[in-house]
């Protein structure tokens, strides 16, 4: 058991751990860590883009909040690719399947182009962002 009256007045008790009973140091400290959870965005953008066989823009830059963004195939039987610039290619970005459902989810807050190998493709995005 803990004699309560052994501890230093000035000292603060945040509890009491059940197992030892022992007084818990303050929340936040490496001996009593502080968990956060996200809460989400609190705006989700949609839409629908033609990927052409040249650089396309899929979706444009948010200068901040944005968490993440997903691209799903929605129409083509034709792999894209996916990149930062309009110099995306085939040999350099990120491979998205021709099956429809596909999806690739980007935690990126720039401009994304993609780019269609033999022919357009449609994608739809969602955006998460504030």
């Amino acid at each position: 058991m803990v004699d309560l009256n052994t501890f230093a007045t000035a000292q603060a008790v945040y509890g009491i751990d059940p197992a030892t009973l022992a007084p818990l140091p303050a929340p936040g400290t490496s001996a009593n860590p502080t968990q956060t959870q996200s809460k989400g965005s609190t705006t989700l953008a949609t839409n629908q883009v033609t990927v052409a066989t040249t650089a396309t823009l899929v979706i444009a830059a948010r200068a901040a909040g944005r968490n993440a963004v997903t691209i799903t195939n929605i129409t083509g039987a034709q792999p894209s690719y996916y990149g930062p610039t309009n110099a995306v290619t085939a040999a350099n970005g990120h491979f998205l399947p021709g099956t429809v459902g596909a999806s690739i989810t980007l935690p990126y807050s720039g401009a994304v182009y993609g780019i269609a190998v033999t022919a357009a493709q449609t994608v739809s995005f969602a955006e998460t962002y504030g």
